[in-house]
């Protein structure tokens, strides 16, 4: 989970400033609509399937079965209704950590789609604003957040609001969306400096080491040494890994990382992401040929989803994309300095 969200919070943020760097501001009502095209669609046809399957076998406990094991329980339809609307409300995680349903819900992994799309709207709105005070503005700010989400972690532990509370809390997450930020912050205006840093390198293979070992670290005590530094330490070494494969995609780890196999994941990661869970559900009872089923399902549908419902969803909005910039090049001139590479960039948010 850090690195899926050190990961997002570093695109959300590049597509941010890039956005800001070519037209001067970020148009909160595009960024939406954007947002929207992209997840709710997929999601929308999941609840859909989910609340079809959930309705037509009420009463049987396979529906609930949890996958790492452990016995399901009877769902009602009200609590299919409820985790329909915290899902499509994007409160997941709010919902699952204050118990706000009657009974046992088992799509609660959305509650990370949930700070995501959290993190989002209040982030970026703040890079609306922060931009034009200079990008060292933002970055001082995602850092800052960053510690300061790394201390709530600590605080919560300490007031006995562990467990869901800190696992699942958009402020305790946030340390890692920020940690993702503040590199594509870094990043967008260091690339000539890094592009032949010597010290890049061995931290990355430091990074790399610090998050095999949060594995370990984050399976102990949330009161120990371990448990508490594994939080700013992981979120750290995520961001430094990020911002070393985006600038060295040539090197052994970098190759690996954009290989066919992950880049072809990468395109259905979301789908995978929605249906994985539920399947491995539906096929507990079953033992490890149910897992093996659970799997292949879940790359099925991802498929389906991608072709039938993503990619169509993507090229309509890339369309409208492409219409509304023709309709803005003359009057902004952004497309005059697209095609000649202007570096607005360091224009806009040298500061």
């Amino acid at each position: 989970m850090f690195i899926f969200f050190a990961l997002s919070g570093f695109l959300i943020t590049y597509l941010a400033v890039r956005e800001y760097a070519f037209s001067g501001r970020i148009d909160m009502a595009a960024f939406i609509r954007r947002r929207v095209v992209r997840l709710v669609p997929a999601l929308a046809v999941f609840l859909i399937v989910w609340m079809v399957v959930s309705a037509a076998f009420t009463g049987h406990v396979w529906l609930t079965t949890v996958p790492q094991g452990g016995p399901g329980q009877v769902m009602g339809l009200g609590t299919v209704l409820e985790a329909a609307a915290a899902a499509l409300t994007y409160v997941m995680n709010w919902a699952v950590i204050f118990n706000w349903f009657s009974g046992y819900v088992p799509i609660g992994h959305i509650w990370s789609l949930a700070i995501e799309m959290q993190f989002y709207l209040i982030w970026v709105s703040i890079l609306a604003v922060i931009f034009r005070y200079g990008r060292h503005a933002a970055l001082r700010l995602a850092v800052a957040g960053s510690l300061l989400a790394s201390a709530d972690v600590i605080l919560l532990t300490h007031l006995g609001l562990g467990g869901l509370r800190v696992y699942m809390g958009t402020d305790t997450r946030a340390g890692t969306l920020l940690a993702g930020s503040a590199a594509a912050l870094f990043w967008s205006h260091s690339k000539r400096e890094l592009k032949d840093s010597k010290i890049l390198p061995p931290l990355a293979l430091v990074s790399v080491g610090v998050i095999l070992w949060s594995g370990y670290a984050l399976q102990k005590s949330q009161l120990s040494v371990g448990g508490q530094m594994a939080w700013p330490l992981t979120a750290l070494a995520c961001a430094t890994t990020i911002i070393y494969l985006v600038e060295r995609p040539d090197t052994l780890l970098g190759r690996i990382a954009t290989g066919r196999v992950i880049k072809y994941l990468g395109k259905r990661s979301y789908a995978l992401y929605l249906w994985h869970y539920v399947w491995l559900t539906w096929f507990r009872s079953l033992g490890f040929p149910g897992i093996a089923a659970g799997l292949i399902m879940s790359l099925i549908t991802a498929e389906l989803s991608w072709r039938l419902v993503e990619e169509p969803a993507s090229k309509w909005r890339q369309a409208g994309r492409k219409g509304s910039r023709q309709a803005n090049l003359s009057d902004k001139g952004v497309g005059k300095a697209q095609r000649a590479g202007m570096p607005r960039l360091q224009m806009e948010l040298g500061r």
